[in-house]
């Protein structure tokens, strides 16, 4: 299933939690770069973490983010993020 981040608000909860475990120096990194970086490549950066956690990721010419993951992980992450 192929997840778009605009339309899918809530799974930016699910990035920064994921980060947060996973990978806490680069939140901070994130955090002291974030007055010096454009929202947009502060949004690159992060999608593209979450391929390092092997997620496969996509970007378009709008700046979106297609995130794909299985329809049970959608489903699960949905009901506990929304």
């Amino acid at each position: 299933m192929i997840v778009s981040l605009n339309k899918n608000i809530w799974l930016w909860n699910w990035i920064y939690e994921l980060i947060d475990h996973r990978d806490p120096d680069f939140r901070n990194y994130l955090i002291t770069s974030f007055a010096k970086t454009r929202p947009e490549e502060i949004k690159l950066q992060l999608v593209m973490k979450l391929e390092t956690f092997g997620y496969k990721v996509k970007i378009t010419s709008t700046k979106d983010a297609l995130i794909a993951m299985s329809e049970e992980e959608y489903i699960f992450l949905k009901l506990k993020y929304s």
